[in-house]
């Protein structure tokens, strides 16, 4: 967040701007987030489907064996799903982030909003009687 300073306080425009520019970063990474979540299920989807058909074939002795048959069969799928799981993580948190920034900044906003309001206000006067 880049704000000018004038006598140390935060430039109204300059916490307008910001606003726009988080609101449409949000609306970027929620875009991002969505794809990220469809990428994964389709992943997932996919892995779990290879491993129910490697569990089908499989034919070794002890369960151990029929387990390691599994895993080797379905690595490439196991590995992109768990992948597309870290992005779509990744995704979440970076809403999240950049929701989180957008609350502080909201929250500076209401402080100077309330600033401007008591310094426009009219001052009372006071008598000396």
């Amino acid at each position: 967040m880049k704000l000018r300073e004038m006598h140390d306080r935060v430039m109204p425009e300059d916490l307008e701007n910001e606003l726009r520019r988080l609101c449409l970063h949000l609306e970027t990474a929620q875009g991002q987030l969505r794809s990220a979540g469809l990428y994964y299920a389709k992943k997932e989807s996919a892995y779990r489907k290879a491993k129910a058909m490697a569990q089908v074939k499989a034919e070794g002795k002890t369960v151990d064996d029929r387990k390691a048959q599994v895993d080797i069969a379905c690595n490439e799928e196991r590995l992109t799903a768990y992948l597309a799981r870290a992005a779509k993580e990744a995704s979440l948190e970076n809403v999240r982030s950049i929701r989180a920034q957008l609350s502080a900044l909201q929250s500076i906003a209401a402080s100077v909003r309330s600033e401007m309001e008591l310094a426009s206000a009219p001052q009372p006067r006071w008598s000396n009687d």
